[in-house]
């Protein structure tokens, strides 16, 4: 058994869904069924919201007023699908194609990770050198810190701010849509993949 703790921006009363995403994401396509993104990251979140709403200064920083949440994922052995700049081949995907600003080979690789794992440890595209946890199916929030009654659906769950700001450190570690990605271009040369200082 692996627990993992991740981490989520997302202004609503759960930011787990139990129905169909209504639309589509890097993972899955509209209508194929409920998934979950999460960072493995205390940043990812804060990554991906910039990333979002498109945010590369300190005004626009100062305009994010953001609920984060923090979730204790459980997961049996071979559970987890591991995706990486390595891995990718093996997964007949380009590694280019998992932080890529077309979503429509991961949504391919979705498909076929949907059928056979509960989730995936993916790159993440908004933080270099950090990794995402997409879970697939159906989850509801349960009190953080417990043991959840059901695992298969049950995830403690906690908000950890409410209406606050990303740290003004990570405005020159995001990758924006249309941005070089630095994790890929460290792999590709033979690095880590990891460019942060954080």
């Amino acid at each position: 058994m692996r627990e993992i703790v991740a981490y989520r921006w997302a202004d609503y009363d759960t930011p787990l869904w139990a129905s169909d995403n209504r639309s589509p994401g890097r993972w899955h396509r509209a209508g194929s069924g409920p998934t979950q993104y999460w960072s493995l990251h205390p940043y990812g979140p804060w990554a991906e919201c910039l990333r979002w709403h498109g945010i590369r200064d300190e005004a626009g920083l100062r305009s994010v007023a953001a609920r984060t949440w923090a979730a204790e994922f459980v997961f049996e052995e071979g559970e987890i699908a591991l995706v990486s700049f390595d891995t990718a081949r093996t997964w007949d995907i380009d590694p280019a194609d998992l932080v890529a600003d077309d979503h429509r080979p991961c949504q391919a690789l979705g498909d076929i990770l949907r059928a056979g794992y509960t989730a995936a440890a993916v790159p993440s595209a908004a933080l270099p050198g950090t990794e995402n946890l997409v879970v697939f199916g159906a989850r509801a929030m349960a009190p953080y810190g417990r043991v959840p009654v059901d695992p298969t659906l049950d995830v403690p769950t906690a908000p950890t701010a409410d209406r606050a700001q990303p740290p003004v450190t990570l405005l020159g570690l995001v990758c924006h849509k249309g941005d070089v990605h630095s994790g890929l271009t460290s792999w590709s040369a033979g690095g880590s993949g990891d460019p942060r200082g954080v």
